[in-house]
């Protein structure tokens, strides 16, 4: 009897011992799903989510064992952390799935996590079909997203559970639609926004941040680029009496001009909107900040304490009204934007943007060497703007002067190219320094002229835009400062301006301005006056093809004796 008693307490204690590692075997190969207990290292698999989904808890840690395709939403309501596990899911449209996706539905109303995932879509989601990558629904929520590289054709982030907190720490959001990169949207305007990092990036026709119904939104950093239509990065018109608080970050627009009345920076109704740091670069000729009134709120505000600021359109900065807002702006630098549309404001110092470049172009002509002849660009600076570019600039940075060229078939709709703006859309472009063939000094002001040489034949007749810059560091950023650019005036190609050297005679001889009109040609049958060598009109001649040759206009040199 008692070696029996024996043997059944030792076949229990068998068991016992077994059972922990029973309940927390490894997944098996083919699972795509594991749960994690919290304080657990390891989890049970699960080859469905339906599976998994019945088997979550509060605190249970949901992590993904391999690379996935959904054409539908997953969803749960508990409080977890969603570990992307550095894992892809592709979204991939099939005719069954509704027009309006949404790929994972998060609705715990307690602490909720999602990190290390990749969603990107697939090859047929760039149909109609639009597919928002993850949204928090649940009331009170306190959720984090962290490390995470989510792609949607609609929004990337949307947030609409009452009073619920959301912070983004770091990774990259990209919005290739008709959506916001993240959108808050609280009937109970309770919503909470903190983004700690993070890329986010605009490709279609939205806002990198809509705000319809919010608490607050604070950027302490991130980098935020628009590079669609340039719609504003931040859009907050619904209700107000919101807290906007920016305090750092890296805000671009670069993107197509947007049609209608609209702003680059911020379109707000009243709203209280501090900004104390940051680096703002708007590429367009919008506005940055646009007020909007809206029946019935309480005055918003505009404070402006810190932050770089450089708008290199021809927009104002601020299309505001002091019946909407308070603004307030006692600090920060602005570069390339209207003096007195920001010094009425009080801000301390604006940089007046005098960078202008000349009308057309012209040849440069060195005779015997074909590879030294090309377009020239020329562009005047003025005195004011090298002051200001070195009472800005941080110690020890030199201050850069010279001129961006582009084929202007690839600045089509942009019309306020810039170097980032080009880099960003993988532009092939010319950045030539102002290292030589740059006049003038400090007191006075320089000129500078930049020529592109070498072109191949086959580019003749390509036009090419222009645009001239000065650039300078303040406080650890680079900042360019830009011409004006209009396509009228700044691009030519080649064969027009040689064309129009050609052309350019006088019937006597004399002298105009800095050329020299001694060099007797034929135009027309009739002996006329040109400020050019017979070597260097054989150069103009050389970049003209057989029809403008044949033209009447052009001239040719009257044989020598």
């Amino acid at each position: 009897m008692k070696r029996k008693i024996a043997w059944i307490l030792t076949l229990c204690m068998l068991l016992t011992l077994a059972l922990p590692f029973s309940a927390f075997a490894a997944p098996a190969a083919d699972d795509v799903w594991e749960i994690v207990k919290s304080g657990q290292t390891e989890g049970t698999g699960y080859k469905k989510f339906a599976d998994a989904k019945a088997a979550l808890e509060d605190g249970d840690t949901l992590k993904l064992l391999g690379n996935i395709s959904l054409s539908s939403g997953i969803s749960t309501d508990k409080n977890i952390t969603f570990d992307g596990n550095g894992k892809t899911i592709t979204y991939t449209y099939t005719k069954t799935a509704a027009d309006t996706t949404v790929l994972i539905t998060l609705s715990g109303t307690g602490t909720v996590v999602v990190r290390n995932l990749t969603v990107v879509l697939g090859d047929t989601a760039s149909q109609d079909p639009k597919m928002t990558a993850l949204k928090f629904t649940g009331a009170n929520a306190n959720a984090t997203v962290e490390n995470c590289n989510l792609t949607a054709n609609r929004m990337v982030i949307w947030a609409s559970g009452a009073s619920s907190k959301i912070t983004v720490k770091s990774g990259t959001y990209v919005s290739e639609g008709k959506g916001s990169v993240v959108q808050l949207q609280d009937n109970q305007q309770g919503l909470e926004l903190t983004i700690d990092g993070g890329d986010f990036v605009q490709k279609g026709s939205q806002y990198i941040l809509r705000t319809n119904k919010f608490k607050s939104v604070t950027v302490n950093n991130g980098n935020f680029t628009q590079l669609g239509y340039n719609l504003p990065i931040i859009y907050a018109m619904e209700l107000a009496g919101g807290t906007i608080d920016i305090k750092g970050g890296n805000f671009k627009t670069i993107g197509k001009e947007a049609s209608g009345d609209r702003a680059s920076l911020m379109e707000t109704v009243p709203h209280k909107i501090t900004i104390s740091g940051g680096f703002f670069e708007l590429n367009d000729n919008k506005s940055a900040f646009m007020f909007k009134e809206i029946e019935g709120a309480e005055k918003g505000s505009l404070t402006i304490t810190g932050g770089i600021f450089v708008h290199n359109g021809m927009g104002k900065f601020l299309d505001a009204s002091k019946s909407l807002f308070d603004i307030s702006i006692t600090g920060g630098s602005f570069h390339g934007t209207a003096v007195a549309d920001v010094l009425a404001t009080g801000a301390a110092s604006v940089a007046g943007k005098d960078i202008a470049m000349r009308d057309g172009a012209g040849v440069r002509l060195i005779a015997g060497d074909d590879d030294g002849s090309g377009i020239r660009f020329t562009t005047d600076i003025s005195a004011g703007a090298v002051a200001y570019a070195k009472a800005m600039t941080d110690d020890q940075s030199s201050i850069t002067y010279g001129t961006v060229i582009v084929p202007t078939k690839n600045v089509s709709g942009h019309a306020n190219f810039s170097i980032s703006s080009l880099e960003a859309k993988g532009v092939k472009y010319e950045n030539i320094v102002a290292n030589v063939g740059m006049t003038g000094s400090d007191a006075e002001g320089y000129t500078i002229r930049c020529a592109l040489v070498k072109i191949k034949q086959e580019n003749y007749e390509m036009k090419l835009s222009a645009r001239a810059y000065v650039s300078y560091t303040v406080n650890g950023q680079r900042v360019y400062v830009y011409s004006d650019y209009v396509v009228t005036n700044n691009s030519r190609s080649i064969a027009q301006v040689a064309e129009s050297a050609l052309s350019d005679v006088q019937s006597t001889a004399t002298v105009k301005g800095v050329l020299d009109y001694n060099n007797k040609v034929m135009q027309n049958g009739v002996e006329v006056y040109s400020p050019y060598t017979d070597e260097q009109i054989a150069i103009l001649r050389a970049y003209l093809s057989e029809t403008a040759l044949a033209g009447e206009q052009i001239i040719s040199v009257i044989p020598k004796n």
